[in-house]
C-alpha cells in the first residue's frame, strides 16, 4: 500500500504541474492576439494619416498653381494697362504714310512757300465737278460752295478723314468727305474717302463714280492708286465675297485672278485669307507669303504678316478645338513677347467669355476694339464686348 501512495502523490504532483503550464500558456496566447489587435489599428491609423497628408499637400500644390495664374494674369493686366497709354501703331503709320505724300505733293505745287501747313483751298466756280463717261455727277450737298475753315491744311482734313475712318463713322465719313469735294473738285483725296464710306454704307454706284472720277482724271495723283485699286477690288467682286465671309467662293474667285493676271498682287492676300478661314494651313501660307515677298510697301502687307504670323503659332487649332485655358496661355505668351500684336487680345477675350470670366475678356475686347479698328476681327470683337456689357 506503501507504493501505492507514492504513486498517487506522484500523479497528483504530475497533474497540478500540467495545469499550471496550460494557463500560462493559454494566458500568454490571449497577450499575443491583444498585442496583434492593438498593432493593427495602429497601422490602419498611420496609414490614413499619409492619405490625409497627401491630400493637403495635393491641396496646396493646387493652392499654388492657382496663385501663379492669378499672377501670371496680372502680369499681363499689368501689361495691359501699360499699353494703353500708347496709340495705334498701325493706324499711324497709315497716316504718316498719306500725310508724307501729300507734303510732298504740296512740295512740288509751292516749291516756295513758307509752310504746308497754311495752304488754303482754291476755289473755282469754273471747275469743272466729277463725271462718269462724260456725264457730270451731280454733287450730294447743296450747290453754293461755302469758304474753307480759316488754317485748316490739306493734312489737316486727311487726318480728320482718317480718324473718321478709322473709327469707322462712315456715315460721318461721307458727309465731311463730300463737302471737301464740293469745296475743292480738283483734290482727288476726298473722292478716295467718299468712295469707301459709300461702299460701306451700301452706295455701291456712288463709291463706283469717285473711285472712276479719280482713276480718270487723277493720273499721277497719290490717291490714283488707291482708287485704282479700291475699284478693281470692287468691280471683281473679291472685296464683296471678303465682307461676306464667302471664304470658299473667295479662294475660288482669287484662284481665277491669279492664273489671269499673275501680276496683281492683292488675290494672293485674299487668297491667304480665305484658306486661312477654310484651315489650309499650306495654301493660306504660300499665298500670304508670295503677296508679302512681291508688296512690301502695300497697305495690306501688315495684315498679311499677322495672318502668316498667326498660321505659324497653333493658336487657331486651339481655338477651333475650344480649348481655352491653353489658348489663354498660348495668347499671353505670344502678347509678353509682342505686346503691339493684336490678334491675341481678341482671342484671349474671346477665351475669356467662353469661360465666364466677364471682367478680364472686357478688359482685352476693349483694348483690341481701342488700338485695331482695321482689324478684320473688329466687328466680331465689338459684338462680343456688346454681349458682355452688363
Amino acid at each position: 500500500m506503501h507504493w501505492l501512495t507514492m504513486v498517487g502523490v506522484l500523479l497528483i504532483a504530475v497533474g497540478t504541474v500540467c495545469t499550471y503550464w496550460g494557463v500560462e500558456l493559454r494566458y500568454r496566447g490571449r497577450g499575443a492576439e491583444g498585442a496583434s489587435a492593438n498593432a493593427e489599428p495602429t497601422q490602419q491609423d498611420g496609414g490614413g494619416g499619409l492619405r490625409e497628408e497627401h491630400r493637403q499637400l495635393l491641396t496646396q500644390t493646387k493652392m499654388i498653381q492657382e496663385e501663379n495664374a492669378r499672377l501670371r494674369a496680372d502680369n499681363t493686366t499689368l501689361a495691359l494697362k501699360h499699353k494703353r497709354t500708347e496709340e495705334d501703331v498701325e493706324v499711324y503709320k497709315f497716316r504718316a504714310h498719306e500725310l508724307q505724300q501729300t507734303l510732298e505733293r504740296l512740295e512740288k505745287k509751292a516749291p516756295n512757300a513758307a509752310s504746308a501747313t497754311a495752304t488754303v483751298w482754291p476755289v473755282s466756280e469754273k471747275t469743272p465737278g466729277p463725271s462718269v463717261g462724260g456725264k457730270p455727277v451731280e454733287p450730294s450737298r447743296a450747290e453754293t460752295m461755302e469758304e474753307p475753315d480759316e488754317g485748316e491744311s490739306e493734312m489737316d482734313v486727311i487726318s480728320r478723314l482718317q480718324s473718321l475712318l478709322a473709327g469707322r463713322d462712315y456715315a460721318a465719313l461721307e458727309e465731311a468727305a463730300s463737302e471737301q469735294v464740293r469745296r475743292n473738285p480738283n483734290w482727288m483725296t476726298p473722292y478716295v474717302y467718299q468712295g469707301v464710306a459709300a461702299r460701306h454704307l451700301g452706295r455701291r454706284q456712288k463709291a463706283l463714280q469717285s473711285f472712276v472720277y479719280v482713276v480718270e482724271n487723277g493720273a499721277g495723283d497719290p490717291a490714283w492708286s488707291q482708287a485704282e485699286r479700291a475699284l478693281k477690288l470692287m468691280t471683281s467682286g473679291i472685296q464683296d465675297l471678303a465682307e461676306k465671309n464667302d471664304w470658299e467662293k473667295l479662294a475660288q474667285s482669287c484662284e481665277k485672278y491669279i492664273v489671269q493676271e499673275p501680276d496683281w498682287s492683292l488675290p494672293y492676300y485674299f487668297a491667304g485669307l480665305a484658306y486661312t478661314h477654310i484651315g489650309n494651313k499650306q495654301k493660306a501660307m504660300e499665298y500670304l507669303t508670295h503677296f508679302i515677298e512681291s508688296s512690301p510697301d502695300d497697305p495690306e502687307t501688315p495684315r498679311a504678316e499677322r495672318a502668316l504670323r498667326l498660321l505659324k503659332t497653333n493658336i487657331l487649332e486651339l481655338q477651333r478645338q475650344a480649348d481655352y485655358m491653353a489658348l489663354i496661355v498660348t495668347c499671353e505668351r505670344e502678347i509678353a513677347g509682342d505686346p503691339d500684336w493684336m490678334t491675341p487680345y481678341y482671342l484671349l477675350g474671346l477665351a475669356y467669355a467662353k469661360l465666364g470670366n466677364a471682367a478680364r475678356a472686357r478688359e482685352n475686347l476693349e483694348l483690341f476694339v481701342r488700338r485695331a479698328a482695321d482689324d478684320p476681327d473688329y466687328e466680331n470683337a465689338q459684338k462680343l464686348l456688346e454681349s458682355l456689357s452688363p
